[in-house]
């Protein structure tokens, strides 16, 4: 049994590592960033998760059974957890980027081109090669989290989480 199991992770190219991942955010064009368009925010990202996805249903009865009859999808939201720079450059951007979407002192919408943007997640092997890679279209962030200021956390790295949202993922 332990055979075919070493011989199986060899077949299979060994086991994915979580800690071996990226992700590429394109910044809207509007959000002013120093020029760097996103590859700070690739390098400061600590975590992400893959969206997961839940097939919706309708129940129909005939006759006494329910059955259930698939009807389309719902694409879980995606979090992301960034490390914070002492110039509070990642929560500048996700306030900012939130502000494009609804602005905080007119509360005017803006178009879906001017602030939804493709998010790539890519799962890496050892040497850095994509391995899984998922399309986020149209993301945009819905929530950024609080962040906690604590005295007890002398060397504690600060951190904000992000919840995107996204019209549908899918594995490219």
């Amino acid at each position: 049994m332990i055979n075919e199991f070493k011989s199986l992770l060899v077949k299979r190219g060994g086991l994915s590592r979580t800690n071996r991942f990226d992700s590429i955010i394109n910044i809207p064009p509007r959000i002013i960033t120093g020029g760097d368009r996103g590859r700070d925010l690739t390098l400061l990202c600590e975590s992400a998760s893959l969206p997961g996805k839940q097939i919706t249903t309708l129940e129909w009865s005939l006759y006494g059974s329910n059955i259930k009859i698939p009807t389309g999808y719902i694409y879980d939201d995606v979090t992301m957890v960034f490390n914070i720079t002492n110039d509070y450059y990642v929560k500048n951007i996700f306030d900012e980027w939130q502000n494009l979407v609804i602005s905080d002192e007119t509360y005017n919408l803006s178009y879906n081109t001017e602030f939804k943007t493709d998010i790539l997640i890519r799962q890496l092997d050892e040497v850095d090669k994509p391995i899984h890679v998922t399309k986020l279209f149209n993301a945009y962030p819905i929530t950024v989290q609080t962040i906690t200021l604590d005295n007890n956390s002398e060397s504690t790295v600060q951190k904000l989480s992000v919840v995107f949202s996204y019209e549908y993922s899918k594995k490219v």
